[in-house]
């Protein structure tokens, strides 16, 4: 049975985006949803800024947008413009100091996912 998404507001969290992102394709991939029906079935799950972004970006063409290019797109409009930015530096000042290794090892994922760094050359 498919499992719908949590509503995305557009708050500017990682956690969130990337949790309404996974579950989204995992619900459409469980429903069966035709790829170009896929974006226009999310517009259900969207409220606030990701809604206005649909409403006014997607919306008139919405058949014609891919996943990628639509999450992509979201990222842009909800996100600060800087948000990457801020996020390697984080990266590149990020320490564990007294955190337990999990925790450092899933904050230190979510800043390599959340900058694009994903080569192993670039992580070490």
């Amino acid at each position: 049975k498919a499992i719908p998404p949590p509503v995305y507001n557009g708050t500017p969290s990682m956690s969130c985006f990337h949790q309404f992102m996974l579950s989204s394709i995992m619900f459409l991939d469980d429903a069966g949803v035709p790829r170009n029906r896929r974006v226009y079935r999310l517009h259900t799950f969207l409220k606030g800024k990701a809604y206005a972004y649909y409403a006014q970006e997607v919306s008139y063409n919405v058949t014609k947008w891919l996943m990628n290019r639509f999450f992509d797109g979201l990222f842009n409009a909800c996100f600060p413009v800087d948000f990457k930015e801020k996020q390697r530096e984080k990266l590149e000042n990020f320490k564990q100091n007294n955190m337990e290794i999990h925790s450092y090892w899933s904050q230190l994922t979510e800043l390599f996912l959340t900058t694009g760094v994903c080569k192993d050359r670039e992580k070490g």
